[in-house]
């Protein structure tokens, strides 16, 4: 049986300290007394055991346990993902300890730099490994304050992590002073004299680069209420919420009753929204909304069909008579969608929607099924449409079914095709938008990934556009944390990001961060907003995460390459 000393509590509690930090309770300053714990195991020479190294995992599984409890909501099955991404994600601590140790006691880093550039070099493998997750970053703890929060426009969320490490540093030294850097010096030796000048230079950087970031954050602050008040609305959107439920039900009328009535709710949502709104531009229902159990079909008309109709047995007649069908249906839905909207405003004019929608793309052999935003016109036709690129992994997609056809027939699961580019939407020449699914905000590299993308092609997006059914997490803080990465994006991008979420929460934020409307979880609703064209540069938007690419290298290059020292830290 496993003891429970000082180093598996110290474990607990720098994990529950760090889980406290953010939503539901969001007692931020935490997070930096929860960093200074893993401190300790950093800064002494001592070698740590295994059974340190695992205490430290143990305490770092239940804080990520706790801080996704959300995704076992979604479906029974997810028990086992949530469990399973728990555990993976705690495995980052360890190594921020182990690779925060390698650098200082082997490469003689000082701490002060060590600490923060691990935290942040392991930040980015876990956005880039396994399809990648960046939610939960430590700067995020933040992510409500718009001060702490602007160094992301050159940084990333990765900068204010760093920021939060620095901090956890001050605050190591300050309580740890008088044992460990030996602040009295009359009575010290002559090493722990020069261990204290060493820790009070290394205290002084730490203090003036913190003070740089929140000086940086009021000045960019004050700018962002002059683009506030000075920069003209580039148009009226209306962000529609219901508060529909998500569940995985395999009888298939259960499902259509549900859809049904989900999808009359929205359009009763969007008639009570328009009739108090004057002028509308741009009306956005989440992802998968608009569907209500009918796709979209994209054909080209061929003879060859796609082997998974074959195998159906589907010929080419029954094709079109299906493509007929589903193409009537719709555009019932878009009659009825935009007649609500002219009743309710009495305008003859007509604005653009955004809509979640179920896609189906056929060419010859090949078939997709996306899951789209639809970009109707005023005309009542589909301009354009966007396939998710990044798709959620067990809830899209099963890995590897391509080579195991046997994992296809999970039941639940749909099999989605991953979309192949970035697309960017004209608001009739007064806004470019650029739109994502789900999670996929919660990447910092593919949000401008895609911005990179659309300005190769002579096209700059002035407004990013989320579409999300968080429906599945029952308004757990799963939700916090999604708005949490949408806000930093907004500052990484400086661009103002529209969030519509199913069962919320839906938001406006500014290029700046702030978020001027949130929604309240759970509860029908909706958000008038009028985003506003930022302007200020970034290195982020420059030139994205590469200078934490160029870090990460650095450190991992060190913690592996080999050494001839006779002490080597484990």
């Amino acid at each position: 049986m496993l003891k429970i000393d000082g180093t598996m509590s110290r474990s607990v509690l720098a994990g529950l300290l760090l889980w406290a930090a953010f939503p539901p309770l969001n007692w931020w300053p935490l997070a930096a007394v929860s960093v200074s714990i893993y401190l300790t195991w950093i800064y002494p020479s001592e070698k740590l055991t295994r059974r340190d190294y695992f205490a430290i995992w143990i305490g770092a599984s239940l804080c990520w346990l706790a801080l996704l409890q959300g995704i076992r909501l979604a479906f029974w099955p997810l028990y086992a993902g949530w469990i399973a991404l728990s555990l993976y994600l705690a495995i980052y601590t360890v190594a921020f300890v182990g690779l925060s140790r390698v650098l200082v006691h082997r490469w003689r880093w000082p701490i002060v730099i060590a600490t923060p550039l691990a935290w942040i070099s392991l930040e980015l493998a876990r956005g880039y490994i396994i399809t990648g997750f960046s939610s939960c970053l430590l700067g995020h703890v933040v992510a409500s304050h718009p001060t702490l929060i602007q160094i992301a426009a050159h940084l990333g969320a990765y900068g204010i992590s760093a920021s939060v490490v620095l901090a956890a540093f001050v605050l190591f030294l300050m309580l740890d002073h008088g044992r460990t850097i030996g602040f009295n010096t009359k009575s010290h030796s002559g090493a722990s004299i020069v261990l204290y000048s060493l820790h009070r230079w290394q205290l002084l950087g730490a203090c003036v680069v913190l003070a740089a970031v929140v000086g940086f954050g009021v000045w960019e602050v004050s700018r962002n209420k002059a683009i506030s008040e000075n920069n003209p609305p580039l148009f009226s959107a209306l962000l529609i919420q219901e508060n529909a439920p998500t569940i995985f039900d395999l009888d298939p009328e259960s499902n259509f009753r549900r859809n049904d009535l989900s999808w009359d709710n929205y359009l009763e949502q969007t008639r009570i929204a328009a009739k108090a709104t004057s002028k509308i531009d741009l009306i956005v229902w989440p992802e998968s909304a608009f569907t209500r159990n009918e796709p979209v079909f994209e054909w080209n008309g061929s003879a060859t069909l796609p082997a998974r109709l074959i195998e159906d047995k589907v010929d080419v007649m029954q094709l079109e008579r299906v493509v007929q069908s589903f193409q009537s249906a719709l555009e019932d839905r878009v009659t009825r969608l935009y007649e609500t909207v002219k009743f309710a405003t009495d305008d003859a004019s007509h604005p653009y929607f955004l809509l979640g929608n179920d896609m189906i793309r056929i060419q010859g052999a090949d078939y997709d099924q996306f899951n789209a935003a639809l970009w109707l016109g005023p005309d009542r036709t589909i301009k354009d449409y966007y396939a998710k690129q990044h798709r959620v992994m067990f809830g899209e997609y099963i890995p590897f079914a391509e080579y195991f056809p046997i994992l296809n027939r999970i039941p639940g699961v749909p099999r989605l095709s991953a979309g192949e580019k970035s697309v960017c939407f004209d608001l009739d020449g007064k806004a470019s938008i650029i739109p994502s699914i789900c999670f996929e905000n919660v990447l910092p590299h593919f949000l401008h990934r895609q911005i990179l993308s659309a300005e190769m092609r002579s096209i700059s997006p002035d407004v990013m556009v989320n579409i999300t059914n968080d429906g599945w997490f029952r308004g757990s803080s799963i939700s916090d944390h999604h708005l949490a990465n949408a806000t930093l994006a907004s500052v990484e991008n400086r661009r103002p990001m529209l969030v519509a979420a199913n069962t919320g929460l839906s938001a406006w934020i500014d290029g700046g961060g702030k978020r001027i409307s949130v929604t309240q979880r759970l509860q029908a609703g909706y958000i008038h907003a009028e985003p506003k064209r930022d302007g200020r540069w970034g290195l982020w938007q420059a030139i994205g995460d590469w200078p934490i690419r160029v870090i990460a290298g650095v450190c991992f290059i060190l913690w592996l390459w080999p050494t001839t020292r006779k002490k080597r830290d484990h």
